[in-house]
């Protein structure tokens, strides 16, 4: 009988040991796939992005007209990386108000220009339109704006259809070009003028919220604006009248900033000096009475070319409100639940596989919110309650800010 110099492996060695290599097997992997994230991304044809078969995109042709059907698997991975980046270089710096376009070759490729936007977003201030703008540029399908910071005062009064154009951003054919440049409760007229003018068919997206928060956040944001930069004092200054809740009057000094007030106290800053009645002659009041603008609106827009978003329902579920747009617009489905997560801050943050541009908006806004009275919070909330209702009536859809 020969001798066993190897003891047999029990049972539970074997299991153990191929747990082991399979878990390591796993870890190896996903290293690879994290190193190899934004190869993977920029080889991998756009359609695939939404489960179509290279096959299928050899059927279609590019935009200039070039038949897919003769390319190689090479060329039809270049062309499908390049029209899922567009008309821009990937940037970090995807939500900066300037963007360094390709190369001429690739802008050639993709037909990229300057073309009449087809969806206008139009916000009120401190509604949430930019951030809903960055999030959906990272759709495929759409392309947001990129242009200089002096476009919101000069889409006011830019009356030329050509000159209006060279604002939009750079796109392919196959790209939704989407503009966020307007506030609509400070210039409607224009807005109007848009509609008409520059694209008859342009759809609009209309994104509102809770007209209370929206003036604590109007009257934060204006603190922030109002300290100097860079040591040298940045805003105009005059003596108002201002009277508190307990109906005491005072003149106070205070910073004047694109027609806004800026007085020390929130409860100056929306009070009637006069009476200590919720004021509407006040900035911050009165860009909450949204059934004023959107009766405007809606004598331009057909209400199929238009869509409401509640802006309250997007900060808490962003990926509801990208979902609503997609449908609205028509474009492939690209968006999931799961590429939305909350930071630190308890903002959410785009964070797609197949974006790695995708991340944190930069927020501006810091500080604690402005104290506010339980008694101020229900006149200001009791004043906004019949405009709501007459919002809700015209629109025929119901916000849960509006009672």
């Amino acid at each position: 009988m020969g001798l066993n110099y190897f003891p047999q492996p029990s049972f539970k060695g074997v299991f153990l040991a191929v747990l082991t290599t399979l878990t390591l097997l796993s870890l190896y992997i996903d290293y690879q796939g994290v190193k190899s994230n934004m190869k993977e991304f920029v080889t991998t044809p756009i359609r695939n992005l939404y489960g179509v078969s290279t096959n299928t995109i050899k059927n279609e042709t590019t935009p200039k007209g070039r038949d897919h059907k003769n390319s190689t698997p090479a060329e039809v991975r270049e062309w499908s990386r390049d029209q899922m980046w567009g008309c821009y270089e990937p940037s970090k710096r995807r939500l900066m108000l300037s963007r360094k376009l390709r190369s001429q070759s690739i802008l050639d490729r993709l037909d990229c220009r300057k073309r009449a936007p087809d969806v206008l977003v139009v916000g009120v201030k401190k509604c949430g339109s930019q951030t809903l703008t960055g999030f959906l540029d990272l759709h495929p399908e759409i392309v947001g704006q990129y242009e200089t910071g002096d476009r919101y005062n000069q889409c006011c009064v830019v009356s030329n259809r050509t000159k209006w154009i060279q604002y939009s951003p750079y796109s392919t054919p196959v790209e939704k070009t989407l503009v966020d440049v307007i506030k609509i409760a400070d210039c409607i007229g224009r807005v109007k003028w848009i509609l008409e003018e520059i694209n008859p068919a342009m759809k609009c997206i209309v994104i509102i919220r809770d007209p209370y928060k929206r003036a604590v956040s109007d009257y934060k944001h204006l603190l922030q604006a109002e300290k100097p930069k860079d040591g040298k004092p940045r805003l105009n200054k005059k003596n108002i009248t201002v009277t508190g809740e307990n109906g005491i009057r005072h003149t106070e000094h205070v910073n004047v900033y694109e027609g806004y007030n800026i007085p020390s106290k929130f409860e100056y800053a929306v009070l009637d000096s006069n009476s200590s009645h919720i004021s509407n002659e006040h900035l911050y009041i009165s860009k909450g009475i949204y059934v004023n603008f959107m009766k405007q609106l809606i004598e331009t827009v057909s209400r199929q070319n238009l869509l409401v978003i509640d802006g309250e329902m997007f900060a808490k579920d962003p990926y509801l409100g990208v979902k609503s747009v997609e449908r609205f617009l028509g474009v492939t489905s690209f968006f999931k639940r799961t590429d939305f997560r909350k930071n630190s801050k308890g903002y959410f943050c785009p964070i797609i596989k197949q974006r790695p541009d995708s991340g944190c908006i930069p927020f501006k806004a810091s500080g604690k919110n402005p104290e506010v009275s339980k008694s101020l919070q229900t006149k200001i909330k009791a004043f906004y309650r019949p405009y709501n209702r007459e919002l809700e009536n015209l629109l025929q859809q119901t916000f849960k800010w509006s009672h």
